[in-house]
């Protein structure tokens, strides 16, 4: 389901200890993915968010260039070896250019979610229909479906957020992190699990495993979370 949606792949331990370079990499990012991909995420964007600090004088006098630069950086994958998901720094760098002239709660807005939303899903089921594709129109592609669905996620998180459930749903935001961090292993574990014991991604059982492991990654950070809080402070730091 994930590599469907966003053309990752997954076994991050497969040529990890090939050498002590790939061993370097797999632990690192330095050159390459790490083992675990959540860190990858946030290794590109740590490097993203220092090339965004360097440029900031470019972004905020010339905010229509920077997004040009950085959508050429993704389009046509410029980035690696700095940046191995150039998507990650196009993103970065909307959100700095619209965090300096607008609000969080106003990317909540129906009024400006759903047209991006739907925009963009117009142009994404546009270049699907010119069926397997590589290179810009790939990226393009990849791009759009993002805007899609983090323009959706977006509206629905402030649904939730001023609903009489917000206060309560937002107690879990400190242990998110903790969250994404361990939710590609434990998956992982739980989907060998699972393919040995219930059935495998062709199955209909699939799609039980797949809409539930948000609620059992984010379960399982919390409660590791509340752990966390009770510990001595050396292990907490």
């Amino acid at each position: 389901g994930k590599t469907l949606l966003t053309h990752e792949k997954v076994g991050g331990l497969n040529g990890a200890f090939d050498s002590p370079w790939a061993f370097f990499n797999a632990a690192t990012g330095f050159a390459g993915p790490t083992a675990n991909y959540a860190l990858f995420f946030i290794r590109d964007l740590f490097v993203s968010l220092i090339l965004l600090r360097l440029c900031a004088s470019l972004v905020a006098r010339l905010p229509l260039l920077a997004l040009i630069l950085a959508g050429g950086v993704t389009l046509f994958g410029l980035g690696a070896p700095v940046i191995f998901r150039p998507s990650i720094l196009l993103f970065a760098t909307a959100g700095m250019i619209w965090a300096s002239r607008r609000t969080l709660a106003d990317l909540t807005r129906p009024a400006f979610a759903f047209p991006v939303a739907g925009v963009a899903a117009f142009g994404w089921l546009l270049l699907a229909q010119f069926g397997p594709v590589s290179g810009p129109l790939h990226m393009g592609e990849d791009i759009l479906m993002r805007i899609t669905m983090t323009a959706l996620a977006f509206w629905l998180a402030g649904v939730i957020a001023s609903s009489r459930h917000g206060g309560a749903v937002a107690g879990y935001g400190r242990h998110m992190y903790l969250s994404y961090l361990m939710h590609i292993p434990l998956v992982g574990v739980l989907w060998t699990v699972w393919t040995q014991t219930v059935g495998g991604p062709d199955d209909v059982s699939y799609l039980i495993f797949y809409l539930s492991m948000p609620f059992v990654a984010v379960a399982a950070g919390t409660v590791c979370g509340r752990m966390l809080d009770q510990a001595p402070g050396w292990l907490q730091s």
